[in-house]
């Protein structure tokens, strides 16, 4: 795989959320990403998050919310988006 990546988008309000999943791949690896793919979404669904692999994505998150914070540029965007 040449990427690969997911990510969550939630509302505050809204109960619906958005899971993605991507990845860049050589199309003759097409069939072994698929499989990849499929087998970590049925882990998610049949053993969920583990509590550390929840603990750190929340840590980042609060990190990137701080530093977000502190960048004027950031701030301008978040209270215009208010």
């Amino acid at each position: 795989s040449y990427g690969i990546g997911s990510g969550v988008q939630s509302h505050p309000i809204d109960t619906r959320a958005v899971f993605t999943m991507y990845a860049i791949t050589n199309p003759a690896s097409r069939e072994k990403l698929m499989q990849a793919i499929n087998e970590e979404v049925q882990k998610l669904i049949d053993e969920g998050v583990m509590e550390d692999e929840l603990s750190m994505a929340k840590e980042g998150f609060l990190q990137t919310q701080i530093k977000a914070r502190a960048d004027d540029s950031g701030l301008v965007s978040v209270l215009a988006n208010n």
